[in-house]
């Protein structure tokens, strides 16, 4: 959660038992442990559970609560208060109130509130106390609770009130920066094995729809290899699935160009890497291990801002993901008769979601909608878009 969003709110005790504070402190953090433990059991990524630790962790201690058997006569708030049909509800709209207060955004609001509603359900479904002894629940031990984060705190995601910045590529936008990124950006690169190594990353995300963190957990070797060069296709084990689901195996095309140029890295580039006989990721870090998500944006922003240096015209900002919104634009486009298909590729399960990815102007639209009605051919090389 970032510092900004960080609310204190003075609240009575509503604890009226004589249990010692340090007891109840570990309670509330045995079974904060036993909720992020599940998400370890079902392969999220270290870096969205550290992620989700420091939120829900930091969520419950920015709230103050009056607590005379505390040493500094405050601590923080504890989940069983959170989920007190007393005061719970409030708890929950002034944190909502708090946020807004601080500026967030629609998307990062209804993130940080879904979090908080996940973990509530959760301690509905396991009630039970770890490690404690005599009373074995939380409703016996410390009184009733219920769900706080109700639809009127946390709305449904609407993708027309995201006001998110989304980009993406034109057909010749796209093709203008591969040809820049395939001739001109290797022989201006010190290391021109990065260099092709981000060309093949980019050319797999716009071509197949690949997340960065998809492609950053390809596996090149042995029973776990992702690239299939028969079938023209790319599995990743990294899909994101539904909450509470882990992550999904998907399979998505790997077009003509796209088998090319990873044969041709496979084949010269990857071999240039350190460890590469011994690591088993499809694409490799400097020092011959897995990419991070960091190193993968630089190397991001690097390339685009040389592209704009060399007369390449791009969007204001692009990142990996745009990438992927550029797969789906582009393809729908193309194919507008095949919606679900294209669901299937990128991996998703909900219809609204594709709302997000396929950016689609006035002019597009108009001529994707003559070529359905059977009007207009498709013309790849048409200026009319």
């Amino acid at each position: 959660m970032p510092r900004r969003a960080l609310i204190t709110i003075e609240l009575a005790s509503a604890d009226l038992t004589q249990i010692p504070w340090s007891e109840r402190q570990a309670d509330h953090d045995r079974k904060l442990q036993q909720y992020f433990q599940t998400f370890r059991a079902r392969n999220f990524s270290d870096t969205t559970i550290k992620w989700l630790e420091q939120f829900l962790t930091g969520f419950f201690k920015c709230f103050s609560v009056k607590d005379a058997s505390h040493p500094a006569g405050a601590r923080q708030l504890f989940y069983w208060e959170l989920m007190s049909p007393d005061f719970g509800d409030a708890c929950i709209a002034q944190f909502g109130a708090g946020l807004l207060a601080a500026g967030l955004k629609l998307k990062t609001r209804h993130t940080y509130l879904k979090e908080i509603q996940y973990f509530c359900d959760f301690v509905l479904l396991h009630p039970e106390l770890l490690g404690a002894s005599g009373t074995h629940t939380v409703t016996a031990k410390y009184g009733p609770i219920k769900q706080p984060v109700s639809k009127y705190h946390c709305p449904p995601h609407s993708p027309d009130e995201d006001d998110a910045e989304r980009y993406t590529l034109s057909r010749e936008q796209r093709d203008s920066l591969y040809e820049f990124i395939r001739c001109e950006y290797p022989p201006r690169s010190r290391k021109p094995h990065l260099a092709a190594r981000d060309f093949t990353m980019i050319e797999l995300a716009w071509g197949g729809g690949f997340r960065i963190s998809e492609l950053t957990h390809l596996h090149a070797r042995g029973a776990d290899r992702d690239v299939d060069y028969v079938n023209g296709r790319l599995r990743t084990r990294w899909g994101k699935g539904a909450k509470c689901r882990g992550k999904r195996t998907r399979w998505s095309i790997l077009t003509p160009r796209a088998r090319s140029v990873l044969q041709q890295y496979e084949k010269h580039i990857r071999p240039a890497f350190p460890q590469a006989d011994l690591s088993p990721e499809l694409f490799l870090s400097a020092a011959g291990g897995p990419l991070s998500y960091q190193e993968c944006r630089l190397r991001l922003a690097k390339v685009v801002n040389a592209a704009r240096r060399a007369g390449v015209s791009l969007p204001s900002k692009l990142r990996w993901h745009d990438l992927r919104r550029t797969f789906a634009t582009l393809f729908l486009e193309e194919h507008p008769d095949q919606f679900w298909l294209l669901m299937k590729l990128m991996g998703h399960s909900a219809r609204g979601t594709m709302a997000s990815y396929v950016l689609i102007d006035d002019a597009t639209f108009q001529y994707t909608m003559r070529r359905v009605l059977g009007r207009e051919p498709f013309d790849p090389d048409s200026t009319e878009r």
